[in-house]
């Protein structure tokens, strides 16, 4: 059984907390809502507070690809820091909702890291929040060309809802909370720039978002780190020996068990003039089934600097390591290809290259690879597999020499010891690594190097 992650939002709430709101009468003599007590008349109105109930531990570990976690005890370092982009706007804003909005962002190489230090709730076109009990504060990306469309895959995506319950005369302040959108799905070549959206109510009567004045160009991304490959050959046994893999430096990773905890993984690997080498080990909790399942995603294209934003495409090579759990048989290795020609059949077909999968056996092509894979009785783990850099299935697998970069996704799935494919996914964990779609860029090693 292979498990596939499905991507999903990532979002972080840190804390919130609740200022002061003033109904007031402005110098023309109108009502307005404000968050000081210096206007004519101010009454103090109830403020609701929002109580987060997300876990917001920070990992112990964060590889170099998850992105930048703020926290309230790094927010300081990270605002002042070259990559931190400030802004500020909603002030005097006409929408259905004027939310004012202070903060700065991080772009990172799949996802947009925010830090709110506050928005506030002060004042609507109709008055004080009185037509609706439910507002949310959402936070999203627009498109520069298509801004508030409804069309399929033209609207903001990710949003952070903060339920507020507010009632007729209260307004509201929050404070001090982070969150990420993910701009994985975001195709470079067709979206360039966005729109940090503001807040909005979800009667369409009041569907007019409240936005940044500034576009946020995602392609600013930092270039992804390079993980060095060890030139040299490796033995196919499922065991990680000193001699074997000595002067890799293993590329350390946490993964996801049953139970929501992390644990963590090490990547080895290395490459020779004719083979890829890849190790990967990690030491189960007691509760875990020994049956696991890996399968790697490569990619070889020349544009894997936006291709690492999109995970499949047609004629990608695919690995699949089966290992046999009776210990009658060797572990298995499937040589597999992505497409969404023929035989993908409709709707599948329709959605975005690459979205079938197939053996190359089946699709004109040859299995070209070897697997293994041992658990010992302490627990350890190890998959280990080699497989061509240039095979002679040139439709189906990876095409690459030494010193090129080299695309690879991991994906890992683990059980617990009374899972059943009856209640799935109960008891099941998926990994993808990286965690938030693309690939880890591999820099082939040279004989020389």
């Amino acid at each position: 059984m292979i498990f596939i992650k499905i991507f999903f939002i990532f979002l972080i709430l840190i804390t919130s907390t609740h200022a002061e709101i003033f109904k007031c009468i402005d110098k023309n003599g109108k009502t307005i809502y404000s968050d000081t007590a210096t206007c004519k008349q101010p009454e103090k109105l109830v403020v609701k507070q929002y109580k987060p109930n997300i876990n917001n531990k920070e990992p112990k570990e964060n590889a170099p690809f998850e992105g930048i976690i703020l926290t309230k005890d790094n927010v300081n370092y990270y605002r002042n820091s070259p990559q931190a982009i400030k802004f500020k706007f909603g002030e005097g804003a006409k929408q259905s909702v004027t939310g004012q909005y202070n903060g700065f962002y991080i772009v990172n190489n799949n996802h947009i890291t925010f830090w709110i230090d506050e928005a506030i709730i002060k004042n609507t076109r109709y008055g004080a929040l009185t037509e609706v009990n439910l507002e949310s504060i959402e936070f999203a990306l627009y498109t520069n060309t298509d801004f508030g469309s409804n069309q399929p895959n033209r609207i903001y995506s990710n949003t952070h809802a903060i339920n507020l319950n507010l009632k007729k005369g209260e307004s509201a302040s929050i404070k001090d909370f982070a969150l990420k959108i993910d701009t994985t799905k975001y195709i470079p070549q067709e979206f360039s720039k966005y729109k940090l959206l503001g807040i909005t109510r979800n009667d369409k009567k009041y569907s007019n978002p409240i936005s940044s004045k500034k576009f946020i160009d995602i392609n600013k991304r930092p270039h992804p780190k390079n993980i060095l490959a060890l030139f040299g050959s490796a033995s196919i046994d499922g065991r990680i020996s000193k001699n074997e893999w000595r002067g890799t430096t293993p590329y350390k990773v946490r993964i996801k068990t049953p139970k929501h905890s992390t644990i963590p993984a090490l990547i080895y690997i290395k490459n020779d003039n004719q083979y890829l080498y890849l190790a990967f080990k990690y030491t189960r909790p007691n509760y875990v089934s020994p049956i696991t399942s890996l399968s790697i995603l490569f990619n070889d294209r020349d544009d894997i600097n936006h291709q690492q934003y999109y995970n499949h495409y047609d004629g990608q090579d695919t690995i699949v390591v089966s290992p046999d759990f009776t210990g009658n048989k060797k572990t298995k290795l499937y040589d597999d290809v992505r497409s969404s020609k023929s035989p993908c059949k409709p709707p599948l077909n329709t959605t975005h290259e690459g979205h079938c999968g197939f053996e190359d056996t089946k699709y004109g092509g040859t299995n070209d690879g070897v697997a293994a894979y041992k658990s010992s009785r302490k627990g350890v783990v190890v998959y280990e597999l080699k497989h061509p850099l240039k095979s002679k299935d040139t439709k189906n697998d990876i095409q690459v020499n030494p010193g090129n970069i080299l695309g690879i996704r991991i994906y890992f799935g683990m059980a617990n010891k009374s899972a059943s494919l009856n209640r799935y996914p109960k008891g099941y964990s998926e990994n993808s690594i990286p965690s938030q779609g693309g690939f880890l860029r591999v820099k082939l090693a040279t004989e020389n190097e």
